[in-house]
């Protein structure tokens, strides 16, 4: 085997080598035996000027590049360092793609030895990552990396990425390198040669994999250890208040956080959460932004458990917050307990994923890349993971679909034959939440609990974090939803029996074994054809129904929505629909037996049927469970009694014929909480940041049912000094949106934010609440900045999720984050990268939202105030959500610019503004702000 890699990063003057683009500077380290043996680098004359973008992402120039030797004049030096070598880079079709053209144009042979990507590697081999960009990858191990987007500098990076890379591989077991090796053929990187010399070297040695794994079936698993202790078995006295003083004493002498800092809101929240407990009592606690909520609510909650010997299950919005809570707060608090406390994350079954499963995908040949690469990952993060929870994951975009195959997304089976039912993750984190103090899940799985399917284990007292979500939640819980594109994919995995599916696997294995069931097959397949064509024509027709009833100005964000009662609609075309609809009904009815019919044929002819058998007809007849609930849907939306539920279809404007869906949700949750959670639980802690509008708790109260219960309701303020860390400064000089058209108030907003950038230098959130706004906003603002130096990030418009943008967003030193949705809450931008938050227009849900319309229209006929008592407390609460990304930390400082003029020219605008903590509101033309900006920032 070679052992010579050479390790190549080139800066180019853009993508496209056919197109001309060049190479300006070319980096490369020879790896050797586990180390750095030789590094070449040198600046290239490209014969072409250097673009100002080129010229700011790698600080190299033209005048640096006047001297430079021509690629053909070093060609000979690169062709001799590749001899005999790997050719690894980071991306590394991006490299090799420049160094073949440039040595083609040169007169010298292309390079045909083998190829690494480090982007590749990384990605199966190390799967937790969060990015694996270089930069984000060097900052994970700690590598030194002072000058990004150099090739010398990269290329030395990814030299020692490369020396984990052959590290990590060479410490997996035997088994997983085995079937590691049969996935890597369809990999881009050449690895099949070593990791062939790996399975050799560990093949005699297989015993010791055995000592530090769970082998099974030909797959290595991190071994468990179990580390509860069972409550009756705790030991040492201890009570609520010497906890409490212990936490005192820890905090003050920085044993617990390292600021050495008593916050005196945080032991209040203790205290109330305490008596709520003892007393059996609701309670609802706005809890201010850096008080430390978490532990406030941890250590009551821990003590009351150990107390009284039961759980206390804390649910959250967030995945963030989980993690959060089981990394980073709980393990701080285990520190004041002189014995084990235990705290155990259960979600829903689809997180986890199913070995059998799992196994099943390994023995199927798939020539998909991503799905390749997810088996990869997986395989690797089996010797890694306690959990088996996807979210640990950083799946490529199509590994969802390989996903939904692996998820343990059904009710626990009574089948003994599988042979992995002893290592189920599902049922271990099960087993582990029966014995803990603090049940971490979220309000997904919490609502199922509650209302359906009993999933978490007997409690009588919840803590409810991100309270503000919950009657959100409840609501999508309660509803249905129906979209063709589900239904699409759900009927491709059945397949036909000449192609892939489970309808072709079954086929083959009966074929096989003698099973007649070839009628079956043939029957279950026309109905299935039918039902995909007839549901192909149900949303088309619907799709064209909305837009012949709804007009372009009743858009959202490229979706027009249309709600409807059933019943009341009229026309051929609805007709149609309705006609349409009851056939579905019949072949669902007929395509279900047809599988029926078909299982019990199987089960009545194979009785030695194979674990592969058996699994087969649990999808097959998951399938049918899904289809029935189509037929329950379809008939509950279109020939039910909707009574205090709306039903509403939405459609992508500019997508498919068929892209639509179909959703049903009810108007009001509140007496399903007031049944189900408050009238049956003993204590519920309702917590959230936001949850007071005109500095009362009214609105959140009704909205979830809590009139009846009289909990105790307290706000909390933040610890932070608004006063001297941020201001509100609200222009007077941009126009209504109502007196201009829609390009001369976007003119308008990107004229002060292109200004207010140059003062922050970036280091900016823009909030809108249009996708629209905020992509034409992009745009002109990148006009208008032009070469300043400043990188545009916009939701929706810049590639990359919402993690991706935010971690770009702080790595980037001047930068400006465009957001809409999802960046109004639950993101942190911690230090410097955040001094600038604009709030484009107050946050106002669009009127012709069909469950708000629904709302308004109901709480109108009931003699309410719709704006009064649902539209404006709603947007207070997420005006207040915007203002929190703002200070995060008593070292953060910033201001807030709102750009809606209604603040202050309108009789509500006032409650916006008492709804944040006291701090200063200056008002003027934006030249007046810029000079107060200025002098506050600095």
């Amino acid at each position: 085997m070679m052992n010579k890699f050479v390790v190549v990063d080139l800066e180019t003057t853009g993508n496209s080598p056919k197109k001309g683009d060049k190479i300006i500077q070319f980096g490369a380290v020879v790896f050797e035996k586990g180390e750095i043996t030789h590094t070449y680098s040198t600046f290239l004359n490209p014969d072409q000027p250097i673009s100002p973008f080129i010229e700011q992402l790698t600080g190299i120039n033209d005048k640096m590049l006047e001297d430079a030797p021509l690629f053909e004049e070093v060609a000979p030096i690169i062709v001799e360092l590749l001899e005999d070598a790997y050719f690894v880079a980071h991306n590394v079709l991006f490299d090799l793609s420049f160094l073949q053209e440039e040595l083609k144009q040169s007169g010298h042979e292309q390079f045909l030895g083998p190829v690494l990507d480090t982007v590749e590697m990384s990605r199966f081999l190390f799967p937790k990552l969060t990015s694996y960009r270089l930069g984000g990858i060097a900052e994970h191990f700690n590598f030194n990396h002072d000058r990004p987007h150099q090739a010398d500098s990269d290329a030395e990076v990814t030299a020692l990425l490369l020396g984990r890379l052959l590290d990590k591989l060479q410490e997996l077991p035997y088994v997983t390198l085995k079937k590691l090796l049969t996935i890597s053929a369809n990999f881009t990187s050449d690895l099949e040669e070593l990791i062939e010399e790996l399975v050799t070297q560990k093949e005699k040695k297989q015993h010791e994999d055995i000592l530090q794994f769970d082998v099974h079936r030909g797959i290595a698993l991190r071994k468990r250890k179990e580390v509860f202790q069972p409550q009756d078995q705790v030991s040492g006295q201890f009570s609520y208040s010497s906890i409490r003083q212990l936490f005192r004493d820890f905090v003050m002498t920085e044993r617990l956080f390292s600021h050495g800092e008593l916050r005196s809101e945080q032991l209040q929240m203790m205290d109330i959460i305490q008596n709520a407990f003892h007393d059996h009592e609701h309670c609802v606690i706005e809890a201010g932004t850096g008080l430390g909520k978490t532990v406030g609510y941890l250590i009551p909650a821990v003590i009351h458990s150990l107390t009284t010997r039961r759980p206390v299950v804390i649910s959250t919005y967030s995945v963030e917050l989980q993690n959060q809570l089981i990394e980073r707060d709980f393990p701080v608090i285990t520190e004041l307990f002189p014995f084990n406390i235990t705290a155990v994350t259960l979600k829903g079954r689809s997180h986890y994923i199913s070995l059998s499963r799992f196994e099943a995908q390994l023995k199927q040949v798939d020539n998909n890349y991503d799905s390749n690469l997810t088996k990869a990952k997986i395989l690797v993060w089996l010797t890694e993971t306690s959990t088996g929870d996807i979210d640990e994951i950083n799946l490529p975009s199509g590994g969802h679909i390989l996903w939904d195959k692996l998820s343990t997304d059904f009710p626990e089976e009574k089948n003994h034959k599988d042979p992995w039912q002893s290592r189920c993750f599902y049922r271990y984190t099960k087993t582990r939440a029966e014995e803990a103090q603090i049940i971490i899940t979220n309000h997904a799985l919490f609502c199922r609990d509650l209302i359906d399917e009993k999933t978490l284990p007997s409690y009588n007292e919840v803590i409810i974090d991100e309270a503000h979500h919950l009657e959100d939640v409840v609501s999508e819980y309660l509803g249905k939803q129906l979209d063709y594109v589900t239904i699409h994919y759900t009927l491709g995995r059945l397949g036909n029996k000449d192609d892939a599916g489970i309808i072709s696997s079954l086929y083959k294995i009966c074929k096989k074994k003698d099973v007649q069931i070839s009628s079956y097959i043939q029957m279950l397949q026309d109905k299935k054809n039918v039902l995909k064509e007839e549901m192909d024509d149900l949303f088309r027709m619907l799709r064209s129904f909305v837009l012949e009833k709804t007009s372009k100005e009743s858009r959202d964000n490229g979706r027009r929505s249309y709600t409807f009662q059933s019943g009341m609609e009229k026309g051929s075309t609805w007709n149609a629909i309705l006609e349409c609809i009851d056939r579905i009904k019949f072949t669902i009815t007929e395509g279900v037996r047809e599988i029926e019919r078909m299982s019990q044929q199987m089960e009545h002819e194979m009785l030695d049927r194979s674990f592969q058998v058996t699994f087969l007809l649990s999808e097959l007849q998951k399938i049918a469970e899904t289809m029935l609930s189509w037929k329950l849907t379809l008939n509950q939306l279109f020939f039910g009694e909707n009574d205090n539920r709306v039903t509403w279809i939405e459609v992508e404007e500019k997508g498919a014929l068929n892209s639509t869906y179909l959703y049903e949700q009810p108007l009001f949750v509140s007496d399903t909480l007031a049944d189900n959670l408050f009238g049956k639980k003993k204590s519920v802690i309702l917590t959230s940041a936001t949850l007071t509008t005109k500095q009362t708790f009214t609105y959140i109260k009704a909205r979830l049912g809590l009139n009846d219960f009289n909990p105790t309701c307290i706000s909390l303020l933040s610890p932070f000094n608004y006063e001297e860390q941020a201001q509100v400064l609200i222009p007077t000089d941009l126009p209504n949106v109502k007196d201009v058209t829609g390009e001369e108030y976007i003119y308008a907003i990107s004229t002060h934010i292109s200004a207010i950038a140059k003062v922050t230098k970036g280091r900016m959130l823009v909030l809108f609440t249009s996708y629209d706004m905020l992509k034409k906003t992009f745009y002109t603002v990148k006009d208008k900045l032009g070469d300043d130096g400043i990188t545009l990030l916009g939701q929706g418009v810049t590639s990359g999720s919402r993690a991706k943008l935010s971690k770009t967003f702080i790595q980037s030193e001047h930068s400006i984050l465009f957001g809409t949705s999802s960046y109004w809450e639950g993101v942190d931008f911690p230090g410097d990268s955040l001094n600038c938050l604009i709030i484009v227009r107050l946050p106002f849900t669009p009127p012709s939202m069909p469950l708000f319309e629904a709302k308004a229209r109901e709480i109108e006929a009931n003699g309410g105030n719709s704006f009064s008592d649902l539209s404006l407390p709603q947007a207070i609460l997420r005006f207040k959500q915007g203002f929190g990304r703002l200070i995060r930390s008593r070292q953060d400082k910033g201001t807030v610019f709102v750009f809606d003029k209604r603040i202050v020219t309108t009789w509500y605008g006032r409650q916006f503004l008492d709804s944040l903590p006291t701090l200063s509101v200056k008002k003027g033309s934006l030249s007046k702000l810029l000079v107060h900006l200025e002098e506050f920032l600095n």
